[in-house]
């Protein structure tokens, strides 16, 4: 019989074929194998039983023959059980048989409505792997419990001999045991030491595990060839580590540790031996230049961290094509130019970490930082990135490095709002690079000198591993940072923070600090910007307000288009320019670009004036007075607070309020530019576009309103505007100085609307005050 895909389902779909029905009907008797329909069955009528039960039988070795191929090798339960003990002398109950398949990797197959499995003949592996699972299931196992109790029983023979520790009889009992290979028996051993005195400490002392490890090594490396090495003066820390690596069976970055720890004991450091030996020190010496005296070392870790850090350094120096001293140079020359030993130069990636996994450009990314927070970041934060970095190399699909990523980028956001947290207005927050996973390096990257330099070294890393860090725009990499330092702008930054005490003193102040303290104009609008405020690390952090407390001198710069502050020439902030205002108010022309100088205002406006133009179209037409630098002068708040200090130091110096109410610089045009500006700074929202020449021609229409847009929810939007809706202001700005009153309550704008025509006409109270 051909084996046809219809049987092939049958047989793998069905615990078991039904055996032959006979039974008599009539004056006959009748075989029936299966069901109709079945693709496997039978039907036969014959005269007598005999027959009938012949027959069966051989119809039922047919069609069981077909059906055992057409399984492929599959076993329903009872056939697995019976497979496994015949063959493996292994016994499995029914009720546990699919979950034990099924843990020791056993092809399974569910059945019809999930009743029952097929099982596909198990390797030999796989049934090893059946029967180490039965030999570690203690509790549910009778060949686990017996099992067990072999182990435990050697357990208390290791503990009693008081050799050794805890940790040391786990080692033990896991070589002995293969089934507990992985697990092995910690707990259990845990439990036995507390009923036996004199086990060695696993922790402390001589008898600490790590203790005992590093004697070990320490013992093989003072008798090897390395010492010899040593001995010979040889200072390549790329063999030494090899060398050591290949003796004790370890990575190269500890095998360096491991030189160092056994310099440390040649000068007296009896930790692990007692082997002192002034000369051999004195062999040494050109190896460890620089990094203190042996023995008295105060680095952080010792003369072997030191080694291992002088060498990723020289790794990620020759990667980045560099001599092999050049960041211990380049810190040097650093230290030169900040005259404080209080602060530290950070490579912001650890550069161990780096160097062992083959992410050398990340550590060109360097800050200038507070000794203390370096100390606290290199014992924190640079040991996660080793541990992390390691585990992301290791991943194998996206889903895991995602979550490996965001575990480590948790903590580092974590340590920067730390480091930040008494950040001042002004100053560089400390900064720390994240994992980006599927993130290319010309995305992630936001310093384009180092993207240029070493392109090629992140995109190699990008595509071998998938993922880049990312990088503030503001750090510097160490291709810049000397000619930064050596500048006149850089250095008075610098000084400047140093002076402050600031956790970070050298970088670029950039719009981007605001988030620690006022509002930061990012992306989009003012306003946008306000009610997403972002942490050091561009986390959201909740919408807040924060009161100008810094006054700077500002200037306009033509070149770049935009209002600077003079210390950094960078572009000044909200807060500083709002500041400037209060204490400079007779500079600022209201409603007008900064750049257009106060000094200028008058006679412009006086020729006008002396072509016959009215005081409110002379001031329109003086060039520039329309294009606000900082759109956000034209809402509610701060054409109030700007308003308010211009008329508080005019009323200080003798002007009435006639005139400064009717002075067409003065409240008149910052009203009527306050719709306008409104929408630009985003407080008011949904508005068609209409360009800023646009929106002043239609703000000074006031019959037409079906342009005001809709007001933006937050914090921010409601303080600028007021309170007032997007209506009211439109009023306000279109009825200038009579639309307070007509705005106000617009069931009552009829009147202002009779004086805006009257106004068209050239005549009312309006086109007097503008016109006289």
């Amino acid at each position: 019989m051909v084996i046809t895909p219809k049987i092939k389902k049958f047989a793998q779909t069905s615990e078991k074929l039904s055996k032959p029905y006979i039974r008599k009907i009539g004056p006959t008797w009748k075989v029936i194998i299966g069901r109709k329909g079945d693709p496997l069955f039978y039907y036969g009528s014959f005269l007598n039983k005999a027959a009938a039960e012949t027959a069966g039988k051989k119809e039922y070795a047919k069609l069981l023959k077909v059906f055992t191929e057409a399984r492929e090798g599959f076993l329903n339960p009872t056939e697995l059980k019976e497979y496994l003990k015949k063959n493996h002398k292994v016994d499995v109950s029914l009720g546990s048989i699919k979950r034990g398949a099924e843990e020791a990797g056993f092809e399974v197959k569910p059945g019809k409505a999930g009743s029952f499995s097929l099982f596909r003949t198990p390797t030999e592996e796989q049934v090893n792997n059946l029967k180490a699972n039965q030999l570690k299931a203690s509790g549910s196992t009778e060949a686990g419990k017996k099992a067990f109790k072999v182990r435990e029983k050697r357990a208390k023979q290791l503990l009693k001999t008081k050799k050794y520790s805890v940790t040391e009889a786990n080692e033990i009992l896991k070589t002995e045991f293969p089934e507990i290979k992985t697990s092995g028996m910690k707990s259990t051993l845990t439990k036995l030491a507390k009923n036996i005195k004199g086990i060695p400490s696993g922790r402390e002392g001589e008898t600490a595990t790590v203790v005992k490890r590093i004697k070990t090594d320490l013992i093989k490396l003072n008798n090897s060839n390395i010492k010899k090495l040593l001995n010979e003066g040889v200072t390549d820390l790329n063999r030494l580590g090899n060398e050591t690596a290949k003796l004790l069976k370890i990575d190269k970055d500890l095998g360096i540790r491991r030189i160092g720890q056994l310099i440390e004991a040649h000068a007296g450091d009896d930790r692990y031996l007692k082997i002192k030996n002034d000369a051999f020190l004195r062999r040494i010496g050109p190896l460890i230049k620089g990094l203190g005296q042996a023995g008295n070392s105060k680095l952080f870790g010792g003369i072997g961290s030191g080694l291992q850090r002088m060498f990723a350094e020289s790794t990620v120096a020759k990667d980045l094509g560099k001599i092999r001293s050049f960041f211990s140079s380049l810190r040097k020359r650093i230290s030169e130019m900040v005259p404080s030993s209080e602060y530290e130069t950070d490579e912001i990636k650890n550069i161990r970490s780096s160097a062992r996994f083959r992410t050398s450009p990340y550590s060109a990314f360097i800050q200038g930082i507070r000794a203390d927070i370096n100390q606290d970041k290199g014992k924190t934060l640079d040991k996660q990135t080793s541990i992390y970095e390691k585990r992301l190399q290791a991943a194998k699909t996206i889903s895991e490095k995602k979550k490996i990523a965001t575990e480590y980028n948790d903590k580092a956001r974590k340590f920067a709002l730390d480091a930040n947290k008494n950040l001042k207005p002004g100053q560089l927050p400390v900064r720390t690079l994240e994992f980006k996973v599927g993130v290319s390096p010309n995305v992630s990257i936001k310093n384009k000198t180092a993207l240029n330099n070493y392109g090629d070294l992140f995109d190699e890393i990008y595509q071998k591993h998938n993922y880049s860090m990312s990088v503030p725009e503001d750090v510097k990499s160490v291709d810049e940072i000397r000619p930064f330092l050596q500048g006149g702008r850089g250095k008075g930054s610098m000084l400047k923070l140093l002076a402050q005490r600031a956790p970070r003193i050298f970088g670029i102040p950039a719009a981007a600090y605001l988030g620690y303290q006022a509002l930061p104009l990012l992306t989009g609008t003012p306003v946008a910007a306000a009610e997403i405020q972002r942490d050091a690390q561009g986390n959201v952090i909740k919408p807040k307000v924060n009161q100008p407390t810094v006054s700077e001198p500002l200037k306009y710069d033509a070149t770049q288009g935009s209002i600077v502050n003079l210390n950094t020439d960078q572009k000044a902030d909200q807060n500083q320019i709002l500041q400037y205002v209060k204490d400079n108010p007779l500079k600022v022309t209201a409603g007008t670009s900064l750049g257009f100088a106060a000094q200028e205002v008058p006679g412009a406006y006086k020729a006008a004036r002396d072509l016959g133009r009215g005081r409110v179209r002379s001031t329109l037409g003086i060039s520039g007075a329309i294009r606000p630098i900082l759109t956000t002068f034209g809402t509610p708040l701060l054409t109030g607070l700007y308003e308010g200090a211009i008329g508080a130091k005019r009323l200080e110096d003798g002007e009435t309020m006639t005139d400064i109410l009717t002075d067409p610089l003065g409240p008149a045009l910052g009203i009527s530019l306050m719709e306008p500006l409104t929408k630009m700074s985003g407080a008011v929202r949904s508005a068609q576009p209409t360009g800023i020449m646009g929106g002043i021609k239609q703000a000074l229409n006031l019959r037409d309103f079906s342009n005001v847009g809709t007001a933006r929810p937050g914090l921010t939007s409601q303080i600028l505007r007021m309170g007032l809706s997007p209506k009211v202001i439109a009023g306000v700005s279109r009825g200038g100085l009579y639309g307070l009153i007509a705005a106000s309550a617009l069931s009552a704008g009829k009147f202002g609307l009779d004086q805006y025509d009257k106004y068209q006409n050239q005549e009312g109270m309006i086109y007097n005050l503008f016109n006289d």
